[in-house]
């Protein structure tokens, strides 16, 4: 997990553009999908509270810096419309997070996880570009 943290890391910041970053996310959220599949991940972190403790930090240290970082780097840019404030995006990473079981269960029943993810990313994150 680490190595995924440190790779997504030294992506983010190298000098790609928003939509390669996107396009990136994507890809990592489908490699992490199929690597541990939904159904597992909230068994372990049901029953593994450390682990859910680590998850947790990795997403307040890690994730939401960079996402901010990604999103005033978009704003300057003009890839993100200048109406969407980071508090605006990080109130629905907020609901995303609360509903993340009923997410995870409406994607194995949706009978193409992979497709649903990837439609859930591209749906949040090319809402807030306003185009592909």
């Amino acid at each position: 997990m680490d190595n995924a943290i440190r790779e997504f890391e030294d992506y983010m910041n190298g000098e790609h553009t928003l939509r390669e970053k996107i396009e990136h996310i994507i890809f990592m959220e489908k490699e992490a999908y199929r690597e541990l599949p939904p159904g597992l991940m909230k068994e372990l972190i049901l029953d593994d509270r450390e682990l859910a403790q680590y998850i947790e930090n990795l997403y307040q240290e890690i994730a939401i810096p960079v996402m901010i970082r990604i999103l005033e780097e978009g704003k300057a840019s003009g890839e993100i419309s200048p109406n969407v404030a980071v508090e605006h995006v990080l109130a629905f990473i907020q609901l995303y997070m609360n509903q993340y079981e009923t997410i995870l269960e409406m994607a194995q029943h949706s009978g193409d996880l992979n497709g649903f993810l990837e439609g859930m990313v591209h749906l949040f994150f090319y809402g807030i570009c306003g185009k592909p």
